[in-house]
């Protein structure tokens, strides 16, 4: 027998996803700060995307 999703799961998976979404628009944004911030010098774009996160997350607590 197959389950059914009832809305309010349904409702929570799409808050959820928009959750992250706006999580990766946060950190994305905040990673290109931090590029421009250093003079937009190449190179270092995972670092700033984990320092982005980090500082994402952390805000969160």
């Amino acid at each position: 027998m197959a389950k059914i999703a009832s809305p309010q799961l349904k409702n929570a998976s799409k808050v959820n996803l928009a959750s992250q979404e706006n999580d990766q628009a946060q950190i994305a944004a905040l990673a290109y700060q931090f590029f421009v911030d250093r003079g937009c010098q190449d190179g270092f774009d995972a670092e700033d995307w984990l320092r982005a996160e980090a500082t994402i997350k952390n805000k969160k607590k």
